[in-house]
């Protein structure tokens, strides 16, 4: 089973509930499928640049892309809607990001930015930088990996 979701490259994924699988593409489009049927359930341009990343934080799903918003946090039910803009405090193109506890964090080439996952209130930038960031707890302790970028 092939469809054609988007105009250009799909660059991220995420399936936020048992329910909906959300893609984001390089045509600046963000569709949500419904997972079960395989249809389009609804689509609609999102960023201004190619979408690079989509996770579920708590109740929301927040979308990064290459762009000078950065990070839009969207209500994960229907109908969908936008509820924030992060701006970010340098303009730099996200590339991953990542749940780590309470906080949300997004790498870029350079800089990685920290946000308070509720709300979304801007944390700490922090010099250097991520393509890819992944928690992991082990022993009751939470270590963020980080891999690509100026380290």
């Amino acid at each position: 089973f092939v469809v054609r979701p988007h105009s250009g490259d799909v660059k991220a994924m995420c399936c936020v509930d048992r329910k909906h699988m959300w893609t984001g593409g390089a045509d600046k489009r963000i569709n949500v499928w419904h997972a079960k049927s395989q249809r389009l359930q609804e689509g609609w341009e999102a960023h201004t640049g190619s979408v690079a990343c989509i996770i579920l934080v708590k109740d929301m799903v927040w979308t990064a892309a290459y762009d000078t918003l950065g990070v839009c946090i969207w209500e994960n039910k229907e109908p969908y809607r936008k509820v924030k803009d992060l701006i970010l405090k340098v303009q730099i193109p996200v590339t991953c990001l990542a749940l780590c506890k309470d906080y949300v964090w997004g790498g870029s080439f350079d800089h990685m930015q920290i946000w308070v996952a509720k709300g979304g209130l801007p944390g700490p930038l922090l010099a250097g930088g991520a393509d890819c960031l992944c928690p992991v707890q082990t022993k009751g302790q939470t270590f963020l990996w980080s891999a690509g970028g100026v380290i």
